[in-house]
Order: structure tokens, then C-alpha cells, then sequence
């Protein structure tokens, strides 16, 4: 969340939650020093080194995403 890419959604998630501007600089410095955000990039290959065929986004909103993913079969 410290590149621009990431300050940017920030700025666009917080505007979407209607933050008053008192509350959206708290909730920067909570997303900052208390919420760990993970790149699409790093969870598909979590979940690929966890045994499962590529994994598919199905949903996002705002920074929330969700996956599906079927457990790969063995050989």
C-alpha cells in the first residue's frame, strides 16, 4: 500500500466509505501500520504452492477480494 497504485485505492476505498476527512486519516494510519494487504499477484501464488490449480478472483470490492480455486489432482 506504500507505492502510489496503493495509495491511490486507499484514497478511492476511503472516499467510497463516506469518511469524513477527520476519520480518513485515521483510518490511513490504521491501514498503514495495521493492515496487511497482499498483492493479487502474491496470493495466486499462495494458493497455488498450497496444492490448487490456478486460482480464479470471482469478487472484489474495494480492497476485499475473494478467490475460487479447485485442489489440484496428482499424477
Amino acid at each position: 500500500m506504500a507505492s502510489e497504485t496503493g495509495r491511490r485505492l486507499l484514497d478511492v476505498w476511503f472516499e467510497l466509505m463516506s469518511f469524513s476527512p477527520q476519520a480518513r486519516e485515521r483510518a490511513k494510519g490504521v491501514y498503514g501500520d495495521q493492515v496487511a494487504v497482499v498483492p493479487p499477484e502474491s496470493v495466486e501464488a499462495i494458493i497455488a504452492a498450497g496444492g490448487f490449480e490456478t486460482p480464479v478472483r470471482c469478487f472484489q470490492s474495494g480492497l476485499i477480494h475473494a478467490w475460487f480455486a479447485r485442489e489440484a489432482r496428482g499424477g
